[in-house]
């Protein structure tokens, strides 16, 4: 099951050396393509687990590669507390990395 396997990932990804072995492992993008699932419970799961793996730099640079913003803005607006907050810590993160970068362009 989807959501099953998703669950599994997101308590996965809570540990450091994990994120950057799923990153390592080429396995980040393809979750991104569960957010175009209709189940919300996928959504959810899936965007734990995002938010979870966004807290390793390379993996926001490959999140959003793969246009993982635009639905997780969508999200943001769920009736789902859950998956609103994971949508928006995941979007955070990312808008952390990419004004550190910017910041350190003009330093």
């Amino acid at each position: 099951c989807k959501r099953t396997m998703r669950s599994e990932k997101t308590r996965c990804c809570m540990w450091r050396n994990n994120r950057v072995a799923f990153g390592q492992a080429k396995a980040v993008a393809p979750l991104v393509t569960y957010l175009q699932s209709q189940d919300t419970g996928v959504h959810r799961a899936t965007a734990c687990a995002l938010h979870q793996l966004s807290k390793d730099p390379d993996n926001c640079i490959t999140m959003h590669e793969a246009g993982v913003v635009k639905p997780l803005l969508q999200m943001v607006g769920s009736s789902d507390e859950v998956l609103q907050e994971a949508a928006a810590g995941c979007i955070s993160n990312i808008r952390h990395l990419a004004l550190a970068n910017e910041k350190a362009k003009f330093h």
